[in-house]
């Protein structure tokens, strides 16, 4: 289980490890610690790229389930949890577990911003 930002994750979660953007300077900086196959790059601009991959998983998500990239992590990740707008659905700011129904509108928040994102992403990629 790893101590993000002061509170630690659920253990074995990985939930928040998805497809994100991410430089690819960092990612050739740690070409040797990738976790999955990568199966389509999109450039998006910004010096940013999204990677995708079979699962659907961030391709440094080792399978404990940890960073393995924790030192050189993008800035969405060490802001998630601790970011009103990038909350964990399991664990409060202060390190509570959420009750099953905060859980549930918590996710629903986080699918509707992540919605949002990919629309906002997908638009400006068709623009290009």
């Amino acid at each position: 289980m790893e101590v993000k930002n002061g509170w630690k994750c659920k253990e074995d979660c990985g939930e928040c490890c998805g497809t994100i953007t991410l430089n690819p300077e960092i990612v050739f900086k740690n070409i040797g610690k990738i976790q999955r196959k990568i199966t389509k790059t999109i450039p998006i601009g910004r010096d940013e790229d999204i990677y995708e991959t079979e699962d659907g998983l961030c391709l440094f998500l080792t399978p404990d389930k940890e960073c393995a990239i924790y030192q050189d992590r993008p800035e969405v990740c060490r802001l998630y949890g601790i970011n009103p707008k990038l909350p964990c659905p399991y664990i409060k700011p202060n390190g509570n577990p959420r009750s099953p129904a905060k859980i549930k509108r918590t996710q629903r928040q986080i699918d509707h911003n992540i919605n949002d994102t990919l629309k906002r992403m997908k638009r400006f990629v068709e623009e290009k």
